[in-house]
C-alpha cells in the first residue's frame, strides 16, 4: 500500500477490464479494501499475541475475534465496490 500498489490490486485486475484498471477509483477502492484486510491480520496478530501472553484468557474470545475480523473482511470486500462510497465523487 505504502508503494501505491495495495495487494488486492493484483487480484481484481483479474476480474476487470483493463480500462477499468487504470481508474483513479479502482487503485483507491483496492487502497480501502487493502486497508480493511490489514486491519484484519493486526486483529488475528493481537488475538495471538493475548493467546500466548494472557494465559487467563479464554481461548473462545481469540478464536471469535478472529473469525469476526476475517469474516468481516470478507463481506466488505464484496460490499464495498459495488458501494456508493467505492464511486467517484463529483
Amino acid at each position: 500500500m505504502v508503494a501505491g500498489r495495495p495487494f488486492t490490486l493484483q487480484y481484481a485486475t483479474e476480474q476487470v477490464p483493463p480500462e477499468v484498471r487504470r481508474r483513479p477509483e479502482f487503485i483507491r477502492t483496492n487502497s480501502v479494501i487493502t486497508g480493511v484486510w490489514a486491519l484484519a491480520f493486526g486483529v488475528t496478530v493481537l488475538a495471538e499475541l493475548a493467546f500466548l501472553t494472557v494465559p487467563a484468557m479464554p481461548q473462545r474470545a481469540g478464536i471469535v475475534a478472529i473469525i469476526l475480523a476475517r469474516v468481516g473482511a470478507a463481506k466488505f470486500t464484496s460490499w464495498y465496490p459495488e458501494s456508493g462510497q467505492a464511486r467517484p465523487h463529483g
